[in-house]
């Protein structure tokens, strides 16, 4: 006897939607390459940071809630963010180089 859930769908079926949903958060969640890295903006939310380190997004709440993400995390309400500067120190991406290669350095 198969028990119809309260969402209108058997257990197999949400199991399965689930299972597709997983996959295409995973295929979002793809890492940054250093060019994107280099035009990020003054603030990124967590997510962009996670995935400039190759971090998943459980780990990188987890470890942001426990206030152990590998850079500096600034909460705004519900919402983390990440100053690129300190994401990009941790890379070992020099800022400097990014003010020259776009012609904003200074005079």
């Amino acid at each position: 006897m198969t028990i119809m859930r309260e969402d209108g769908t058997h257990g197999h079926q949400r199991h399965a939607r689930q299972t597709q949903d997983r996959k295409e958060r995973s295929r979002r969640m793809k890492p940054l390459t250093l060019t994107e890295v280099k035009h990020l903006p003054a603030m990124v939310d967590l997510l962009t940071a996670a995935r400039a380190l190759d971090l998943g997004r459980t780990k990188a709440y987890d470890l942001a809630r426990r206030g152990e993400f590998p850079c500096q995390v600034r909460r705004f309400g519900d919402t983390y963010r990440v100053p690129t500067t300190a994401l990009l120190e941790l890379l070992d991406i020099p800022t400097t180089t990014l003010h020259d290669a776009e012609g904003a350095g200074p005079d």
